[in-house]
């Protein structure tokens, strides 16, 4: 059985790899509970077979306008009142509040404009399902389910001990946000965790291949299957560009405050054990999800290109195709980017803890307690 894609390669139209099902499956099973509350947070707008629906993306938007209105209502409210006293504090908080009411509002334009690629994930799904093997979605779910925890965790701890300071709408909204964030966060993990595991197989297949002279027209579907899948995973990044860019910058947001909190509660407020606690819970959760971005990034990498060099070269006739050659010598790869910016990888947790340690630094040696 191909793989269900249906891009075709040079101008091989008998070639091109296609499967198609006519019989209708609901896969929220396969998908499970992440996909369900992404649709009750707005995050979502589609049914069970992936097709664009009304009514969830019209909550979507409500759950949009909603968040601007909390959060316009909030940054009067703190402002007007100054119910905190650090300055630097709050002008922290709420940029990260309006990050993170920016990525969920980049992600339902995405979603509206993404359909395509969702109906290609589905057409995925059946072709995993009819062939009775097992897509695997398993790191997402995980990554989901502790992301989903930390934020809930960290939403009880701000409403038990900061429930004295009266600003337990600040708290609420400001974790109802970083909810939504672990549902985006799910999604293009899921996304990527597939095309890895496509990826492998095709690898797999690819060195599966003995004889080139007698396998050229499976070399030829597998090119097919290469090129069309690189040409999917980079409209799964034009997709998330935006929301990983918003991501990565709230997410160094968030770990250079909440370290400089940390210290600064540690070493100029002693007493001031409170902050210690939820402000070393955003550190640990900034980490965590940067470090689940970077994971599913680095994994995508794939030799294709260098192992049918070299299995075209054990061929005898390996001039007469030379658009294989020509694919081959392309090159052709994927990198993650935010933005076009940032690659996505583990260079970029260096690069932000370096970053974030040394302003830091910077700002404790000017500052007195």
């Amino acid at each position: 059985m191909s793989l269900p894609l249906v891009f075709t390669y040079g101008e091989r139209k008998n070639l091109r790899v296609t499967n198609i099902f006519t019989n209708t499956i609901d896969y929220s099973k396969q998908l499970g509970l992440p996909f369900t509350i992404s649709r009750l947070l707005g995050l979502f707008p589609y049914d069970n077979y992936f097709n664009f629906c009304r009514f969830w993306y019209i909550i979507g938007i409500i759950d949009v306008i909603f968040q601007c209105v909390a959060i316009l209502m909030i940054i009067f409210f703190q402002t007007y009142k100054h119910m905190l006293e650090n300055k630097t504090e709050i002008s922290i908080l709420f940029t990260l509040t309006f990050s993170l009411f920016l990525q969920n509002f980049l992600h339902l334009y995405s979603q509206y404009c993404g359909e395509e690629i969702w109906l290609k994930f589905y057409s995925y799904l059946k072709y995993y399902t009819n062939s009775n093997r097992n897509v695997g979605i398993t790191w997402p779910n995980i990554i989901f389910w502790v992301s989903f925890s930390m934020s809930s965790v960290g939403l009880l701890i701000r409403i038990i001990i900061l429930f004295v300071d009266n600003i337990k709408s600040f708290i609420m909204a400001f974790s109802f946000l970083y909810l939504c964030e672990a549902s985006i966060l799910y999604q293009f993990c899921v996304y990527l965790d597939l095309l890895n595991i496509i990826m492998k197989e095709i690898n797999h297949e690819l060195i599966a291949i003995n004889d080139v002279k007698y396998g050229q027209e499976k070399l030829i579907a597998l090119t097919d299957s290469h090129s069309s899948l690189i040409d999917l995973a980079e409209k799964v990044n034009l997709a998330f560009t935006k929301q990983m860019l918003v991501i990565c910058l709230s997410t160094l947001a968030a770990c250079t405050g909440g370290i400089y909190s940390v210290i600064n509660a540690a070493v100029c407020r002693p007493t001031v054990h409170v902050k210690i606690i939820y402000r070393l819970e955003d550190v640990i959760r900034s980490l965590f999800k940067i470090f689940a971005i970077a994971y599913f990034c680095e994994q995508l990498g794939n030799n294709f290109n260098v192992k049918l060099f070299y299995l075209l070269k054990k061929s005898i006739g390996m001039k007469k195709n030379e658009e294989l050659v020509f694919y081959c010598l392309k090159e052709r790869n994927i990198k993650f980017t935010a933005g076009g910016i940032i690659n996505l990888g583990y260079p970029f947790i260096a690069s932000m803890l370096g970053t974030a340690i040394t302003y830091v630094v910077v700002v404790i040696q000017f500052s007195s307690c």
